[in-house]
Parts: structure tokens; C-alpha cells; sequence
């Protein structure tokens, strides 16, 4: 039994040493698959993520997750300011009777700025657009906040 729990001391020494001083080291793989990836910072605030459509986190408004506010779930980027609010993103995704590629940058409360394309199911419809979208009225609620919106540009 002594001899057991000396060595199962010094394992976890062992074990303890290693892994508080194991540096961070950079590392390369070849081929990754993932369902998504988080860019945090030092604590832990997300700044970019990285998903498939299931795995896409819904919209951040004022430091609040907004639980099915997002009218399509894109595969692709969604970009967070300092405060872990959402500011934009790069996505694709299937809608109904088509297909949507899109790159929008956002107000506090709604798109400023769009560009996208959509691709009926049998190719024969197609849309390009680019939008720039004036900022919603002051104390517009989220849900209003796009239907309050006046377009600057629309092409």
C-alpha cells in the first residue's frame, strides 16, 4: 500500500508540474472537422465565431441572446464588438424556394449595411442586392427596429 501511494504521489506531482508548465504552442493540423468555433478573448468574451447552421448562436443586442430573433440560420462568420454585441457576418444559408449568400454589417439594433445574393431552388430566379440602411428611430424595441428603418441605398 505504501508503495502504491508513492507512486501514485508522484504521478500526480508528476502530472501537476507538467501541465501548469506546459506552454501554449502553436499547432498545425492538416484538415479540422468542427460544428463551430468560438474566438474569445483573455476572458472569455466571444469576438468571432464560426458555425454550421445548427450550431449558429442567435443575435446579441445589448449584451442579451436573443432566442429565435435570427429570420435564417447561415453557415459562415458573425462578428461581436468589444461588449460581445453582434455587428455583422458572412453566411450562407438555404430559404424557402432558394438559397441566400450573404455579408451584412450591423446597427445596435438592426442591418446598416448588406450585401446578398439569392438563388431560386431551379436556378431560373436570381437576386443581387447592396443596401445601406439608416439607423432604427432612438428607443425603438428590437422586435420594431428593422420595420422603422429607412433605406439610404438600395441596388
Amino acid at each position: 500500500m505504501k508503495i502504491y501511494l508513492a507512486v501514485m504521489t508522484l504521478a500526480f506531482v508528476g502530472f501537476s508540474l507538467t501541465t501548469l508548465t506546459q506552454s501554449y504552442k502553436v499547432r498545425r493540423f492538416t484538415e479540422i472537422d468542427v460544428e463551430r468555433i468560438n474566438i474569445v478573448d483573455g476572458q472569455g468574451n466571444r469576438h468571432l465565431v464560426i458555425s454550421n447552421p445548427e450550431r449558429c448562436p442567435d443575435p446579441v443586442v445589448n449584451g442579451k441572446e436573443l432566442k429565435g430573433m435570427r429570420s435564417i440560420k447561415p453557415s459562415g462568420l458573425i462578428f461581436y464588438d468589444a461588449n460581445g454585441n453582434e455587428v455583422g457576418g458572412l453566411g450562407t444559408a438555404p430559404t424557402p424556394g432558394g438559397k441566400v449568400s450573404l455579408i451584412a454589417f450591423d446597427w445596435a439594433k438592426a442591418e446598416a449595411i448588406g450585401f446578398n445574393r439569392w438563388e431560386s431552388d431551379d436556378g431560373k430566379e436570381n437576386l443581387a442586392s447592396f443596401l445601406i440602411l439608416d439607423p432604427p428611430p432612438p428607443g425603438a424595441k428590437i422586435e420594431e427596429a428593422a420595420s422603422k428603418q429607412k433605406t439610404r441605398i438600395a441596388i
